[in-house]
């Protein structure tokens, strides 16, 4: 079950502007943005992972 997100109101306006200069409701322009920053976060976890594989066969070859 989704758990509900606390944003202040400062930046709760700043999305209402953003979402109405888009022609979006508030509430789905701040779900996109935050699918969006999931997106990156697991993106950069994968490197992540990518790196520690590309390290350990490193090792293995020294």
């Amino acid at each position: 079950m989704p758990k509900p997100v606390q944003i202040d109101a400062d930046l709760y306006a700043c999305a209402a502007a953003a979402a109405s200069r888009e022609g979006k409701h508030v509430e789905t322009y701040i779900n996109e943005l935050l699918q969006m920053q999931l997106r990156d976060v697991e993106r950069m976890h994968q490197i992540m992972r990518d790196l520690d594989e590309i390290a350990g066969d490193d090792a293995e070859g020294a």
